[in-house]
C-alpha cells in the first residue's frame, strides 16, 4: 500500500465515533491534548469545532508519555499535538502504523536555548560561548528543562556533551512547568545570567523578551509543523467530509497561539474560554 494511497484512506475514516445506542445519539469522539497551556487552547479550538458540527467531544489531558501512549493503544481518537519532523520524532516512529496525521494545525513550532535580553549578544550568541571563560563565570550552571520524557529535556541533556559544557561545570536537570517558570521569573527579576531550554509558542517567550542563540549542530531540531493525529487503523465509522472541512479550515498560526497562551497565562483566562475568544474572531461559523 503506498504512502498517498494510506493517507487517502486516513483521511476518509481518521475520527473514531462511538455510539452506545442508536444512530440518533450524538457522535462522540475521544481528544487526548499534552497538559500545557499551548497545547490545550489549539486542542479547545479543535474540540469546539467538533462540537459546531455536532459531535460530543471528551477531552482527556496528559504528559506526553500518557497521551501518546493512548493514541497508540487506541485509548483516544485524536491527539493535539505532535511536532513533526524533528521535536517528537523519537515518539513518532515509536507508534508507527499505530498512529496518523490528520492535518497541520499550525507551523513554526521549534526548541531553543534562550537567554535574556540583558545579557550581550556580544558575549552570547551561540550555545559554543557558554563554554567561554568569561560567560561561565556569570552564567548560572544548571540548565532547568521540564519532565524527564519532554523533548526539551532529553535534547538538553544531550547538547551538554555534545557541546562539551560539562567541563565548564553546566548540568541540565529534569524539573516541572511551575519550577522551570519560577526559576526563570527569579532569574530575570535579579537580572541573573541564565540559560533557558525552551521553545515557540510559549508566552513567556514574549514576555521577557528571551533571545534565542544558536544551535550550530543543530541538536534542539528545526522548525516543525504541529499536526493534529488520529489512531490508526481508525474506527469503522467516517467522519463527514463537511466535519473534517471544518477543522481543515482552521487557520490558526503561530502568533494566535501565543496570544491565547497569554491570555491563560496573564490575563487569567480558562483555555476553553481563549479559544472561544479565537473561534469568534478567526472562526468559521
Amino acid at each position: 500500500m503506498t504512502a498517498l494511497y494510506r493517507s487517502a484512506i486516513i483521511l476518509m475514516a481518521l475520527f473514531v465515533m462511538r455510539t452506545s445506542v442508536g444512530a440518533t445519539e450524538q457522535p462522540i469522539l475521544r481528544l487526548g491534548v499534552i497538559d500545557e497551556s499551548f497545547y490545550e487552547v489549539v486542542g479547545n479550538v479543535v474540540a469546539q469545532t467538533l462540537e459546531r458540527q455536532g459531535y460530543k467531544v471528551n477531552m482527556s489531558r496528559g504528559s506526553h508519555t500518557d497521551i501518546y501512549g493512548a493514541i497508540g493503544r487506541g485509548d483516544i481518537d485524536l491527539c493535539v499535538a505532535f511536532w513533526l519532523p524533528d521535536g517528537h520524532a523519537t515518539q513518532w516512529n515509536v507508534l508507527g502504523k499505530k498512529v496518523a496525521e490528520v492535518m497541520t494545525l499550525y507551523e513554526g513550532a521549534h526548541f531553543f536555548w534562550a537567554v535574556p535580553s540583558y545579557v550581550p549578544a556580544s558575549e552570547v550568541s551561540t550555545i559554543f560561548d557558554l563554554r567561554k571563560p568569561t560567560v561561565a563565570a556569570r552564567m548560572d550552571h544548571t540548565i532547568r528543562g521540564l519532565a524527564p520524557d519532554a523533548a526539551i529535556t532529553f535534547q538538553s541533556i544531550a547538547a551538554i556533551d555534545k557541546y562539551q559544557l560539562r567541563e565548564a561545570g553546566y548540568r541540565a536537570v529534569p524539573s516541572s512547568f511551575p519550577v522551570w517558570t519560577s526559576s526563570l521569573q527569579n532569574a530575570v527579576a535579579a537580572r541573573r545570567w541564565v540559560v533557558v531550554p525552551t521553545w515557540t509558542p510559549n508566552w513567556l517567550v514574549r514576555e521577557y523578551g528571551l533571545r534565542p542563540i544558536a544551535d550550530p549542530q543543530n541538536l534542539l531540531g528545526g522548525i516543525n509543523r504541529v499536526v493534529l493525529a488520529a489512531h490508526s487503523p481508525p474506527g469503522t465509522a467516517v467522519l463527514k467530509e463537511a466535519d473534517l472541512a471544518a477543522i481543515r479550515s482552521l487557520k490558526i498560526s503561530l502568533d494566535d497561539v501565543i496570544d491565547m497562551d497569554v491570555a491563560v497565562n496573564k490575563n487569567g483566562l480558562s483555555p476553553e474560554d481563549a479559544a472561544r475568544s479565537w473561534l469568534e474572531t478567526h472562526g468559521a461559523n
